[in-house]
């Protein structure tokens, strides 16, 4: 392949030897492939007359078995040139004679081939079927050099190489006469045009020598460069006329810019000195104006984010609310976003989205403005809570109304009723000290109900101090506390190592009586409970909406073997007053289940459970903690 940087010459010269090399190489090459293919034809058939005639001879010796005789048949070979070595084998395949005598049997064939001939880089093999009538006699072997053909070969291309140079140099020299007449005009030609280019003289001609396609190429470069020269000058002297109305035209450029310069000084002056978040976005969402509101904002330099598409300079904002709105808007809709909170800033936003458009109304831009309504949202979302702890506690009062209204006022019923039969049958002492028994009973539950009253409204009010706890040590005086009933019952109590959390002493002491004192009540079997501890898994907290993300929460389970309930009834054990059992022999108020989750939503945690009747009951409590078990 030529290179593009060769000069014309030289591809000429390069075109014109290689076409004779080329001729001269393949003709060369026919003739030695001609003349090694006659060699092998000629050599075949001297090769097979010569087979035959020793094949012919040797029928006697073969038949008699002269050995003698048959070594001097292939003696006769010392006349045949190039003849290496030959062997007479006998009906069985054996060597039966050999040439020449310096040679042993080791040097042939062990087994005769068939007949043929056969051509190899070492030499030829011809093997001759050696009969007498129908009779198989024997085989005759000859083994001829091809080193006669090597030299011919090798003279052939000693001749061909000397050939080949003479009529190369020959070539060159007719190749550098004749492609003059190609290159000169061609080179004239590429020099004027070189000329034309470096000193831009279009007045340059270039120099006609042949009347060929090279002497038309050079009349149709004459003809470019006179059109050339006129639209040159026609050029010029519209460049003159061009700088003369440029110069006016930039001294109204100037005239115009200063006073756009103003108007937008004055705007960027409005927009900054603006409360509200402004910004407006081109047609491919790049940022081309962001106000002062929009820096302290966002907390983005206008420089870091001007001539940027909003996705590259704020990526958390990709299918956002805002960006979802600005395609809207850049379809011609006016968008309002009345609340949406920026996955940018994480606040919350009302913003505004207007398309602008040119004269064809078509839409080149939209303005954005936006304002924080953060404080709004939360003061209404504080509201709201309020709202519905206000409920809550409404639900607590009506509660206690009814508690006023039945419960409290169930005893005193009784205690009316049972003082009308005591003054009814006083002179009977056995009866009057029964109706005694049972005022005082209704006493006493009157009282439960009055101190466990007072208890949960205590909870109610502002949480208490919190410290350190270790759940252990509140779990040792619970067992403490409840030795008498746990031994009376010969309750088993199993229970793991329980974690150290941030809460009131008191209140956890609490809890896990209640737990207990109701596990150990409510039961018709042995009593026995096992308390374990799980850690809280990342996906179980994200479940629970009322957890906080960056607490760490372990899970206190308390189970029993008690009497249970219907699952159904999970969530109404924990309302106060609410008692699913009400056989006299499982006695109880109704508000310790209500305590214990109090005491758990003031340590800002969870209480639930799962029971099956006869089986027993699980309850489970999430709360915070400070350090995991066994640590």
């Amino acid at each position: 392949m030529l290179k593009q940087n060769t000069s014309i010459r030289s591809k000429l010269m390069r075109v014109m030897l290689v076409t004779s090399a080329a001729v001269l190489l393949l003709t060369f090459a026919s003739f030695l492939f001609y003349e090694f293919f006659s060699y092998r034809q000629v050599t075949e058939q001297q090769m097979i007359g010569i087979s035959n005639i020793i094949a012919a001879n040797s029928t006697g010796s073969l038949a008699f078995n002269d050995e003698a005789d048959a070594q001097e048949i292939l003696q006769a070979l010392q006349g045949a040139r190039n003849i290496e070595k030959a062997a007479l084998y006998d009906s069985t395949g054996k060597v039966f004679a050999i040439y020449p005598d310096m040679l042993t049997k080791n040097d042939f064939p062990r087994k005769p081939l068939r007949n043929g001939v056969s051509f190899t880089s070492s030499g030829i093999k011809i093997f001759t079927s050696v009969n007498q009538g129908n009779k198989h006699l024997g085989i005759v072997y000859i083994h001829r050099s091809i080193n006669d053909l090597y030299e011919r070969l090798l003279l052939y291309s000693v001749i061909a190489g000397v050939i080949m140079t003479l009529a190369f140099f020959l070539a060159y020299l007719l190749s550098r006469k004749y492609q003059a007449e190609i290159a000169v005009p061609i080179i004239s030609l590429a020099e004027t045009t070189i000329h034309v280019s470096k000193q831009n003289d279009y007045s340059m001609r270039a120099t006609k020598m042949t009347d060929d396609e090279i002497g038309v190429l050079t009349d149709a470069f004459n003809n470019m460069m006179q059109h050339i020269e006129t639209q040159n000058q026609e050029i010029l002297d519209a460049r003159h006329l061009a700088e003369q109305q440029a110069q006016e035209l930039e001294v109204k450029v100037n005239e115009r810019t200063s006073e756009l310069k103003s108007q937008r000084d004055f705007a960027e002056s409005i927009l900054n000195s603006s409360l509200v978040m402004i910004a407006v976005f081109d047609k491919d969402t790049r940022i081309i104006s962001f106000n002062n509101r929009c820096e302290e904002e966002f907390g983005i330099s206008r420089t870091d984010v001007l001539g940027k598409r909003l996705e590259d300079a704020m990526p958390l904002s990709k299918g956002s609310t805002t960006n979802k709105g600005l395609f809207r808007a850049l379809r011609g809709e006016s968008v309002h976003n009345p609340e949406y909170q920026s996955s940018v800033t994480g606040m919350y936003y009302e913003s505004f989205m207007l398309p602008l458009r040119d004269a064809s109304n078509q839409v080149y831009a939209v303005l954005m403005t936006a304002h924080n309504i953060t404080q709004l949202v939360e003061s209404r979302e504080r509201i709201r809570h309020t709202n519905l702890e206000l409920v809550r506690k409404n639900s607590e009062l009506e509660q206690f109304a009814y508690v006023a209204s039945h419960d409290l006022q169930e005893p005193l019923r009784k205690i009316q009723t049972f003082i009308q039969l005591i003054r009814r049958d006083n002179d009977d002492k056995a009866v009057t000290s029964k109706y005694l028994e049972k005022v005082e009973t209704s006493a006493g539950r009157m009282s439960a109900l009055i101190k466990d009253v007072l208890e949960y409204s205590r909870l109610s009010q502002v949480q208490e101090s919190f410290s350190e706890v270790d759940l252990n040590i509140v779990l040792e005086y619970v067992m403490s506390d409840l030795e008498l009933m746990i031994s009376q019952t010969d309750t088993i109590i199993h229970c793991d190592e329980l974690p150290t959390m941030m809460g009131n002493r008191l209140q956890l002491h609490q809890l896990f009586a209640n737990l207990i004192n109701n596990s150990i009540k409510f039961s018709t079997r042995r009593p026995e409970i096992s308390i374990t501890t799980e850690w809280l898994s990342v996906s179980e907290r994200q479940v629970r909406q009322e957890l906080k993300p960056g607490e760490v929460y372990a899970k206190i389970k308390f189970a029993d073997n008690g009497i249970g309930f219907e699952q159904e009834y999970a969530d109404k054990i924990f309302t106060i007053f609410q008692r699913l059992n009400t056989r006299e022999k499982f006695e109880g108020t109704g508000i310790g289940l209500a305590l214990c989750k109090k005491i758990v939503e003031n340590h800002n945690g969870h209480i639930s459970a799962a029971s099956t009747p006869g089986v027993g009951t699980i309850f489970s409590i999430i709360l915070p903690v400070k350090t995991q078990p066994g640590s």
